[in-house]
């Protein structure tokens, strides 16, 4: 042997020792037997678990067309079994179908997987029950799973064990690999059936299915409330399961324990009414104890639908909201919030829809959230930031909407507008083969329809193919509805506020001379004419720039806040700037005829300052002097006040005259060519027009006071 060899064996030993080493130390990490209890505690609702089934078979990787649900009796024990026509599975499919933590889901042709923890089967079906059976059938490969806790603690195993077998054909019969044969023993010997039973239940796959294959799961030793009575309802009605009232108060929330015959919706019960909106556009059709369930199109089955938009700074679109009145029960409304088309909160009242004073009944919203987290057992969204925001919103749009309606309808109804709800405003119904949505014409009546129906019955002959594309959804493109309550109450406001407001008198701008004053010393001097006339063009100009400013600081006022309006104030830095700006949204204002029964108003309400104004200055002309040393020297002064306002009061005048002339010319412009816009836009224009009219009015009547004075 040469010393290369030598070599190479002892490094061969050495890394054997190595690995030996490595493995005793690292240790494989077990699942206790008792995890398949704790893992199922996720579902406090017994229809939560059973939505986890269902999402497995409606998912892309299995796309089942049909559902089937019902209850058996098999050797004395109550059993659940859930039925597919989906894929079915091969041994390594169901090997990871019943491992924990595993899931390769992904979209298919748009088709988004509900399941994404790789844990819906195992906390589903150990809720349901203590022991669960997979048949599986795909192709020529047949496959049996058994994951049951009975058989782990009787074996009195450490770890979950999970027994697979696998069925191939030879010849007539069926035979197990030599590999699998312990598996078939336990599955024998801890299951319900023997083995001609099982292939008995294998055959059953394919009867149903006109392909070969599909998944069949049943499961006993169903669990019980703490009165020792089954968990489930199967005797009230022969087509359902249902929750009975007495249901341990341990299982459900508080929510779900008020009295059913009151507010409580039906599908917080009943498995029917639950999987009928369990999708938001259903794909797959449930059987329920041998009657197929009617599927809801929620967002199609509402009256008074309104398109509406939420789009948060934390997305890059928004996303769609449908609003209607609930036409079976004004006593169910709320949010129905999806995610991934499957629904994850139903009837969510939000903020304004628990106020005392009924705000929002009858109202259903429905939205996608796909943004948003679900919780483990898919019946919440975690509590994030986003999760927040969304529900404020939500509750914000939904009494939005509600006193829409309530403004569109309080004159056609005396009743509310919930309590006057009988029929959808668009009828669609599933057909029975293909499972496209179609739509019927209005005026069907939907009790009439058959239990059972197909595209050849459509009246519409360009879809009366199941080849045909599914009806175009009519609201898909549909924009968000225009607010008319907002613009109103945006109105309403600026009346009230317009007669709330006090405008200040022009006399008080100056100060005149009372009895307890007493007068600053003057000079009297004799003034020439050209003196007189020089001093009143400079302060005739001074009133020009001071009525123009004024003007402005008025309008930039009024734009800001349409609380204060001040005629009279100091000059501004900006105020050409901001009285162009006026100037363009008046320019883009969308309601000529309404802005002209505005300015009528306002016309109406400046004659009641004006006399107001006459009196105040009468009264203040009218004051008595004080006769005493120095009366000369007042009355010189009070007439050179007088004539100083005088001079400033035309030279206002003149300017704001030369803007109502502007005004009203840019008003012609603008109702040949302008279209609907936003109501604040509108609301920006009237209240800049409304403060020149006012201070033009104002400015008139003193002038004509003086004069008269």
């Amino acid at each position: 042997m040469s010393i290369t060899s030598i070599i190479c064996n002892i490094l061969h030993i050495i890394c054997l020792i190595n690995s030996t080493w490595l493995i005793c130390i690292i240790s494989i990490f077990k699942i206790s037997p008792k995890y398949l209890h704790s893992n199922s505690t996720s579902h406090k609702w017994p229809f939560s678990a059973i939505a986890e089934l269902i999402d497995n078979a409606y998912d892309p990787d299995v796309k089942a067309k049909q559902l089937w649900i019902d209850k058996s009796v098999v050797k004395g024990q109550n059993c659940l079994i859930f039925m597919d026509n989906g894929a079915g599975m091969d041994y390594e499919t169901m090997h990871n179908m019943l491992s924990f933590g595993f899931s390769n889901k992904t979209t298919i042709k748009g088709h988004a997987p509900v399941g994404q923890y790789g844990n819906g089967f195992k906390s589903g079906s150990m809720r349901l029950g203590r022991d669960a059976i997979v048949f599986s059938k795909r192709a020529d490969t047949m496959c049996v799973g058994l994951l049951s806790q009975t058989y782990l603690e009787d074996i009195k195993a450490e770890n979950v064990i999970v027994p697979i077998i696998t069925f191939t054909p030879t010849g007539q019969t069926f035979s197990v690999a030599p590999e699998h044969e312990a598996s078939l023993q336990d599955i024998l010997k801890y299951s319900l059936f023997n083995k001609e039973e099982l292939l008995t239940e294998l055959r059953v796959i394919g009867e149903l299915n006109p392909k070969p294959s599909g998944t069949r799961i049943i499961i006993w030793n169903l669990r019980n409330t703490y009165l020792h009575k089954p968990e489930f309802d199967f005797t009230s009605d022969d087509y359902d399961i249902r929750i009975p009232d007495d249901l341990d108060e341990n299982t459900m929330d508080e929510s779900k324990q008020k009295d059913r015959d009151m507010l409580v919706p039906e599908s917080e019960y009943s498995l029917r009414a639950y999987c009928s909106i369990l999708y938001q556009k259903p794909r797959m059709q449930i059987i329920i104890r041998g009657k197929k369930v009617q599927a809801q199109y929620v967002s199609k089955s509402l009256a008074h639908t309104l398109k509406d938009n939420y789009k948060p700074s934390f997305l890059n679109k928004g996303i769609a909201i449908t609003f209607g009145y609930n036409t079976k029960s004004k006593e169910h409304y709320g949010i129905m919030m999806y995610h991934k088309n499957r629904l994850i909160k139903a009837y969510e009242r939000v903020a304004c829809q628990r106020k005392v004073e009924s705000t929002g009944v009858g109202v259903i919203g429905v939205i996608e959230c796909n943004y948003l987290t679900p919780t483990h057992n898919k019946q919440d969204f975690e509590d994030t930031e986003e999760y927040r925001k969304t529900m404020q919103s939500l509750s914000n749009k939904v009494e939005d909407y509600w006193k829409e309606m309530r403004h569109r309808f309080k004159e056609d109804c005396a009743a509310p507008v919930e309590d006057n709800v009988k029929e959808p405003d668009q009828i669609w119904v599933q057909c029975d083969d293909c499972l496209k949505w179609r739509k019927l014409p209005d005026g069907i009546n939907t009790k009439k329809l058959p239990d059972k129906w197909f595209c050849q019955m459509n009246t519409d002959p360009q879809y009366r193919s199941c080849e045909a594309e599914e009806d175009p959804q009519d609201d898909d493109k549909k924009p968000k509805y225009q607010k008319t309550h907002k613009k109103q109450e945006q109105q309403q406001k600026s009346q009230n506020e317009m007669n709330n407001t006090q405008i200040p008198s022009p006399s008080t701008s100056m100060t005149l001379p009372t009895a307890n004053s007493s007068p600053k010393p003057t000079t009297s001097k004799k003034r020439t004419h050209s003196q007189d006339v020089k001093q009143k063009e400079t302060k005739r100009t001074r009133a020009e720039e001071s009525c123009e400013s004024n003007t402005t600081k008025s309008s930039s006022t009024s734009t800001a806040s349409p609380e204060g309006l001040n005629l009279i104030g100091p000059e501004s830095e900006g105020g050409d700037a901001l009285m162009s700006d006026s100037k363009v949204k008046m320019e883009q204002s969308d309601n000529i005829n309404e802005l002209d029964g505005y300015i009528g108003q306002l016309i109406q309400n400046t004659e009641v300052k004006r006399a107001q104004i006459k009196e105040e200055d009468q009264d203040n002309m009218q004051a008595p002097p004080v006769f005493n040393d120095g009366v000369d020297c007042r009355v010189t002064e009070l007439e050179k006040k007088v004539n100083s306002l005088e001079d400033e009061k035309c030279g206002r005048c003149e300017n704001l005259e030369k803007e109502l002339k502007e005004i009203k010319k840019k008003i012609q412009q603008a109702q040949q060519s302008n279209e609907d816009k936003e109501t604040q836009t509108e609301y920006n224009s009237e209240m800049d027009i409304d403060i020149k009219l006012n201070t033009h009015k104002d400015d008139t009547q003193v002038k004509k006071d003086i004069n008269e004075n």
